[in-house]
């Protein structure tokens, strides 16, 4: 369900704000009913759109309103084409890496730690247990001095 609420403030000038319908649940567990809740549609830029209880934001015309109607209707085939296909990185001459001999700027750095650490944490559900002399081990000091070079620790 959607609508579009106006408002009309007291010099006659109109706003026009767009809204989504959600059907929830109130009530306790011996009384139940459902009822409709409205929420703003925010629009942000390169196709996002959100929905909120708090947040108004107004449009000035009817049509721009209905026009955000009409992209949040069609954002699930916005966002499929804005999908990441692939990644490459660019190696990009910064601090050099003891280990490959190649240059990482600070984003790979943070992308290596954030990824090792994912990796890790995966062989830790599944059971690992972190040693000295585990195959993590390399990778563990590379992200600790990854991370004294990025100040973090």
């Amino acid at each position: 369900m959607y609508r579009i609420k106006i408002q009309e403030k007291n010099n006659g000038q109109k706003t026009y704000t767009p809204q989504v319908g959600k059907l929830v649940k109130v009530g306790n567990w011996i009384k139940k009913r459902q009822e409709i809740v409205w929420h703003t549609i925010v629009y942000a830029h390169g196709n996002t759109f959100g929905i909120s209880k708090t947040v108004t934001v107004t449009y000035r015309t009817e049509e721009s309103a209905l026009q955000v109607i009409e992209d949040y209707k069609n954002k699930d085939v916005i966002e499929e084409g804005n999908k990441v296909k692939s990644t490459t990185y660019k190696m990009i001459d910064d601090v050099e890496n003891k280990e490959t001999k190649e240059l990482l700027t600070r984003q790979e750095k943070i992308d290596f730690i954030i990824e090792t650490e994912t990796k890790i944490m995966g062989a830790i559900f599944k059971g690992h247990k972190a040693s000295e002399d585990d195959e993590f081990q390399k990778d563990r000091l590379l992200m600790n001095k990854y991370r004294k070079e990025l100040g973090f620790i």
